[in-house]
């Protein structure tokens, strides 16, 4: 057994426990427990999306044979982040309004996305694994969602984090068609692929 298939299990029960507070919340939102809201709409389905795609990411290594423990973390501790920001988006009161719920702690979550960018860029720029696997085109991308993160904490309109928070899935769409590894070795194509 390879040395990413046991960081594999550890990262799978922390994805498994994000994607579990991400539903947890949307069976209240159906239940009419909590009053759904645009803005935690969206970032609930960007959660979800990011806790699929580190698993997708962190297949990159799969070839990768030596480990050192600070690599382990770096590669387990964005899903950590992106766990606690599920259970803050979980966090929502019976009763309560989602959207109110997430303006009010917006910074926290926010800054949560910025420390896990931060993560994914620093493994990316050589400080951690030894290489630059796909250059600087997914940097400029991170700086580009960190700096709408920035402005996302600091100002309090509704409609203007509804269309940053659209605008941020959208940008993690395109990143994750553009630069997450193939899984061809493993999943057969489909006829005419």
């Amino acid at each position: 057994m390879a040395v990413l298939e046991f960081v594999m299990i550890l990262m799978a029960i922390i994805v498994g426990l994000g994607i579990a507070e991400i539903l947890r919340c949307s069976s209240r939102i159906l239940l009419g427990v909590v009053v759904p809201g645009r803005v935690h709409t969206v970032w609930m389905a960007t959660v979800f999306l990011q806790l699929i795609e580190v698993v997708v990411a962190a297949w990159g290594f799969r070839d990768r044979a030596d480990w050192t423990f600070l690599q382990i973390l770096a590669l387990l501790a964005p899903t950590a982040v992106l766990y606690v920001a599920a259970t803050v988006l979980n966090g929502v009161p019976n009763g309560a309004d989602a959207d109110e719920f997430f303006m009010e702690r917006r910074r926290p979550f926010l800054g949560l996305l910025a420390a896990m960018i931060t993560i994914f860029s620093i493994q990316g720029w050589n400080l951690i694994f030894g290489w630059l696997q796909f250059g600087w085109g997914p940097n400029l991308f991170r700086i580009g969602q960190l700096a709408l993160l920035g402005v996302l904490a600091v100002t309090s309109s509704r409609r203007f984090h509804h269309l940053g928070a659209i605008a941020y899935l959208l940008v993690l769409i395109w990143f994750v068609v553009l630069y997450s590894p193939s899984l061809s070795n493993v999943l057969t194509p489909l006829p005419g692929m």
